[in-house]
């Protein structure tokens, strides 16, 4: 009798809990993200971001300096350090401190001069990254966001379930990835390079450059183009396919 009516307890209490979630969820409004803070910097030699959810675009700049806009929809946000000719924005160190359901949206654009040619070192949790301009050298690491880019120079990029497509790489790239798909339409490397997935899909599909050798356990592979005195480039997958034309 009394296990009865612990449960029945228990039973009512998850559903109020569940009907208060409900009605929270049904009638919560999330504010759009506005821009909270506009950095601006010159004589900048590498780029430091640090982020949780947050989206990251990288724009061509209308001047010589690096600029960073901190878009949110809550008034918190991180402080940017620039010391030693470097910025650093690291969201740990924002005081909003959230529990349960937040909402939270945000969004960082960085704008880049065309004769940028310092480090770009981007980590987020599940936000994506764009570039939509060519960069030179750096390091992007992300879990689950995807991460697009134009024309780039020396790279690490790292990946849990997040896709990676590149546009050119024109020096090296270190391409580490769990279960997101590879994408690179020019290849044209000048240094020893590499791309490993356990299940994600490889696709190249302009070599210029590559010695590409292939390592895969139960994927399907495609090496329609190889150049025989090329720069070294290693593809290794688990069940991931490699397609190079």
């Amino acid at each position: 009798m009394k296990n009865k009516t612990v449960i029945l307890i228990l039973s009512s209490m998850a559903l109020m809990l569940t009907g208060i979630l409900t009605y929270y969820l049904i009638n919560y409004k999330v504010r759009n993200v506005e821009l909270i803070e506009s950095y601006h910097y010159s004589d900048v030699e590498g780029i430091y971001i640090s982020a949780f959810s947050t989206d990251i675009t990288i724009e061509k700049s209308s001047t010589d300096e690096v600029i960073v806009e901190y878009y949110s929809n809550q008034e918190n946000n991180p402080e940017a350090i620039f010391e030693d000719n470097k910025i650093i924005l690291n969201e740990n160190n924002s005081k909003f401190v959230c529990f349960g359901i937040c909402n939270i949206k945000r969004k960082i654009i960085l704008y880049l001069p065309t004769d940028y040619t310092g480090i770009v070192d981007i980590s987020t949790m599940s936000g994506d990254i764009k570039s939509n301009v060519a960069l030179h050298t750096g390091k992007i690491s992300t879990l689950s966001g995807d991460v697009i880019l134009k024309d780039i120079d020396a790279f690490e990029i790292s990946t849990k379930s997040g896709d990676i497509d590149i546009a050119t790489i024109n020096d090296k790239i270190d391409i580490s990835t769990l279960s997101g798909d590879v994408s690179i339409s020019h290849l044209k490397i000048q240094n020893v390079s590499s791309i490993t997935t356990m299940s994600g899909d490889v696709s190249i599909r302009n070599n210029d450059s590559a010695y590409i050798t292939i390592k895969t356990t139960t994927g399907d592979v495609k090496l329609d183009n190889n150049i025989k005195d090329g720069i070294d480039c290693n593809i290794k997958t688990t069940s991931g396919d490699i397609d190079v034309y």
